[in-house]
């Protein structure tokens, strides 16, 4: 089995919020994780060894270029309680198309949620990459979603995934 750790510069994690008048866009490079995998002889990942994929972010790395909804945002996922999103892979599969089906178990403010949605996934020379896009609905983790003044917050948020691992060597 391989592993490849997350690297933070180049990965990102992005939100993107429905608001009544305009969207709203956070994004934070801040994710951190550790990926482990064999290969079978096509360069895939073999899914019938073991898998694992373990990542997480800091809430407060979360950023939208507005100091004000960043502020209502963090308190709304009450980060001196819960500072940390965490996911960690419960199963993939393959699809016919060639990209992967992943189940993660999602904890957002203390709560835990299953979450599955479809990926593309690149092999290269010691680096693994994800890039993914699910929609989550913030109130399954307990949000509610913020009114800023007279505007009004969808519950149901975008979220894209952009992930780089390179391998460790042991």
């Amino acid at each position: 089995m391989r592993t490849f750790k997350v690297v933070p510069a180049r990965s990102a994690i992005e939100l993107d919020l429905d608001v009544d008048l305009h969207p709203s866009h956070l994004r934070t490079s801040g994710l951190r994780g550790t990926l482990q995998c064999s290969f079978d002889r096509s360069r895939r990942p073999s899914l019938d060894a073991p898998y694992s994929a373990e990542l997480a972010l800091d809430v407060a790395s979360l950023k939208s270029g507005n100091r004000l909804q960043d502020l209502e945002m963090r308190r709304r996922m009450d980060t001196g309680r819960f500072p940390e999103i965490s996911a960690s892979l419960m199963e993939a599969t393959r699809n016919a198309d060639g990209t992967y089906r992943a189940t993660f178990s999602l904890t957002i403010r203390g709560r835990t949620r299953r979450v599955t949605g479809d990926a593309t996934l690149a092999v290269g020379p010691g680096v693994l990459t994800i890039d993914g896009e699910q929609r989550i609905n913030m109130r399954h983790f307990g949000i509610d979603p913020p009114r800023l003044l007279l505007l009004r917050v969808a519950e149901v948020m975008t979220v894209r995934a952009h992930i780089e691992a390179r391998e460790q060597r042991s």
